[in-house]
């Protein structure tokens, strides 16, 4: 069950999400957030769009987490947690270092804030 709104952080053309400071970041319901809100929900999952019109938004979701955790029968790490499809990461030496998970979290389209569960 869904308690907190999204946030959508705005970047105008030529600006660089990496580097820039949003135009904008917006809760669901089209409230202005603080700049301390932002900076609490940048952890979050997330998914980055790239518009058509060289815009860029930033989709923050504050309650999707998932737990990382090796499966010894299938011999490889998975994500899964309330309201996210299972998916399993390209990592199969169940002594992975956390940078190694990291890395292929961060491969995916959708970024989870993530726990890791050994």
């Amino acid at each position: 069950m869904r308690t907190t709104m999204n946030l959508t952080a705005h970047w105008t053309r030529n600006h660089d999400a990496t580097v820039d400071e949003p135009h904008s970041v917006l809760w669901q319901d089209g409230r202005s957030a603080t700049p301390t809100e932002y900076e609490d929900h940048r952890d979050d999952t997330y998914l980055i769009v790239h518009r058509d019109d060289g815009c860029t938004e930033v989709h923050y979701f504050p309650d999707l987490v998932v737990e990382v955790t090796y499966d010894r029968v299938a011999r490889q790490w998975f994500a899964k947690g309330h309201d996210v499809e299972t998916f399993a990461l390209d990592v199969t030496d169940p002594n992975a270092t956390d940078d190694q998970i990291y890395q292929e979290i961060f491969s995916f389209p959708v970024v989870y804030r993530h726990r890791i569960c050994r």
